[in-house]
């Protein structure tokens, strides 16, 4: 079933990668690459399709084209018939309210003859509008039509001459100020990297798929010490942890994405967009920041699930409590001559203990590749208990709950000291005390105090 999933979320990420690049790939380039200027001479109809910079000189009407949802009163989208002299034609611009303010008043210069102009100092610039050259439809065509009704000029000469055009002009054309493809900038920017950033974490999964979980069997006459045996021992254990840990982090990872996309596409639906607009807009949305909450957590987690980054843990942190080559071994020796009656685990949903209770030493490692070393002829007394803490954050309240033995130990000059050690759940802390109990057959008090506030 593991390996079901696995392969399912990652045939999931290469299929992301390939919608997203099929919907903006294209449009993606075309945007990096710049828009081109239309040149003189060139049609509508020779540079359909193309990306191309616009200089508008004469707006001739305008149209309400597009309102917010939940609100008919505010117009979102206008808009304009300009008239292109030099092509004897009409395109049509299609742009947001909030960047028609260049237009708007081109237009509104534009119903002044140029004696009026003249007279009070009103110049004529040239709007430069970016785009996609697309071919209207049926309805596109309607709208600007009835934007021409709405024309505005004292030359009744000229607007003859439009009355004209409106009339036999077969093919219309616009631009969506901004818009690659019929696609916005945003939207295109959102699918290159819903795009992208799927098809890395498919190259990653597809090499994890391939890497992860080999074993290196090596045999027992192998090794140059008792040490050495001890670590290869450990390491098929730490490798079954290391693929829960992944297992487990997997299935957050795919809810981070699932949900996130799921949600935002939700959000979508539920403020009016079209559905075509929720699929380059908030799809990809969702699922490019669901994938980087993900990798974050990756990020954060992936040393967790490394063997050998935790192996080595546990060599430094023994290294610690026995530095010479010869404490090591004997250490060793006591690990690996301890009847496996005694050894310990104790596992929970996102922590491991194991261990022994050898005959000169307790042993507690964690999944972390901590490492507790007790030495059992220095133990006075053991507890253990539930310590629940409280703890505030702000105007959070609640407790932190663990579960803790206490060793209380005296060392051959008689100082006291103590050692605690955290348990992954009760189960495991009573589970172990147990064990000790079994152990120290009543030569040293094992204490279960119960929850400790």
């Amino acid at each position: 079933m593991k390996k079901v999933l696995d392969i399912l979320a990652t045939v999931c990420m290469l299929a992301a990668a390939v919608v997203f690049l099929v919907l903006g790939g294209g449009n993606f380039l075309k945007l990096m690459s710049g828009a081109e200027p239309l040149e003189d001479g060139v049609s509508f109809a020779e540079a359909e399709g193309k990306y191309i910079i616009y200089e508008a000189a004469y707006p001739v009407g305008s149209y309400e084209e597009e309102y917010y949802s939940g609100d008919p009163d505010r117009v979102s989208k206008l808009g304009y018939v300009l008239y292109d002299e030099a092509r004897q034609a009409f395109l049509y611009v299609v742009v947001a309210q909030q960047d028609s303010g260049s237009l708007q008043n081109l237009l509104t210069n534009r119903k002044y003859s140029l004696e009026s102009l003249a007279k009070y100092n009103i110049k004529i610039e040239p709007v430069t509008v970016e785009g996609s050259l697309v071919r209207m439809d049926a309805s596109m065509i309607e709208h600007a039509k009835k934007a021409l009704k709405d024309r505005r000029t004292e030359d009744e000469a000229l607007a003859a001459v439009w009355d004209t055009i409106a009339a036999t002009q077969k093919d219309w054309y616009m631009i969506e100020y901004g818009a690659v493809g019929g696609m916005e900038a945003m939207d295109i920017w959102l699918c290159a990297l819903a795009a992208i950033t799927s098809l890395l974490i498919f190259v990653v999964r597809l090499i994890g798929m391939f890497t992860r979980g080999r074993k290196q069997e090596v045999l027992s006459d192998s090794f140059d010490s008792r040490y050495e045996q001890f670590f290869a021992m450990q390491r098929g254990r730490i490798q079954e942890w290391c693929e829960h840990v992944h297992y487990r982090s997997n299935k957050s990872y795919y809810m981070s994405v699932f949900f996130t996309t799921v949600a935002l596409t939700a959000i979508g639906f539920l403020v009016g967009y079209p559905a075509g607009d929720v699929l380059v807009r908030h799809v990809p949305l969702g699922l490019f920041f669901g994938e980087v909450v993900a990798i974050f957590c990756w990020l954060a987690i992936r040393k967790r699930s490394d063997w050998k980054n935790i192996m080595k843990k546990i060599r430094r942190n023994l290294g610690k409590e026995f530095p010479s080559a010869g404490q090591q071994d004997e250490f060793a020796q006591d690990y690996l001559d301890c009847s496996r009656e005694w050894e310990y685990e104790g596992k929970g949903k996102d922590a491991m203990t194991f261990g022994v209770l050898g005959n000169r030493y307790w042993t507690l490692i964690s999944g972390l590749g901590n490492v507790t070393v007790i030495k059992a002829g220095q133990v006075n007394r053991v507890a253990t208990y539930v310590d629940s803490e409280r703890v505030a954050y702000g105007k959070y309240r609640g407790r932190v709950i663990s579960y803790v033995a206490k060793f209380f130990l005296r060392d051959n000059a008689g100082m006291v000291s103590e050692t605690n050690y955290l348990f992954p759940t009760e189960a495991a802390m009573d589970a172990f005390a147990q064990l000790l109990k079994r152990r120290v057959d009543g030569r040293i008090e094992v204490a279960e105090e119960g929850v400790k506030a």
